[in-house]
């Protein structure tokens, strides 16, 4: 099954997303009733400097998300409802390496600990942690690899 991008957008209500009138991003604040994005900026190009709202085609449009390995320890421990242990104590019991992508507290939600533990996929499951990671603007479809969204963490300003 191809993804696209229009079966996603109304999750991410509120994030930001690329547009060709400007490098600056914009915001996506809606959906038309015939499923054309909304989004707010400055589509002078920087000349004016002045937001504005407008209706674009998808095609136009791309998600600045970011990857799951970008999750910072407050957010990690906000999804594992705050009973992270310290960074230290992570590393000696193996959640994290010099390999390891993202905080010592995200390699611990990634890997279960013989059920002792709430993983990543357990914690997606809590529709608090759902809506907490699609509001911070994570990828929680796969949509960088997919080539629907860009990894906000590799953009060059």
């Amino acid at each position: 099954m191809n993804k696209k991008i229009e079966d996603y957008l109304c999750y991410y209500i509120g994030q930001e997303v690329s547009h060709p009138s400007d490098k600056a991003p914009f915001k996506l604040v809606g959906i038309t009733e015939h499923g054309m994005p909304r989004i707010t900026g400055d589509f002078s190009g920087g000349t004016h400097n002045v937001s504005q709202t407008g209706t674009v085609y998808i095609s136009d449009i791309k998600l600045r998300l970011r990857p799951l390995s970008d999750m910072a320890r407050e957010e990690a421990e906000f999804v594992n409802c705050g009973s992270i242990i310290s960074d230290e104590e992570l590393k000696e019991y193996g959640y994290y390496n010099e390999f390891s992508d993202g905080c010592p507290a995200y390699q611990y939600l990634r890997y279960e600990d013989y059920g002792s533990t709430q993983t990543l996929a357990d914690a997606i499951g809590n529709p608090v942690s759902w809506d907490y990671l699609l509001k911070q603007g994570f990828d929680l479809f796969n949509l960088i690899p997919a080539g629907l969204a860009v990894d906000k963490t590799k953009e060059v300003r």
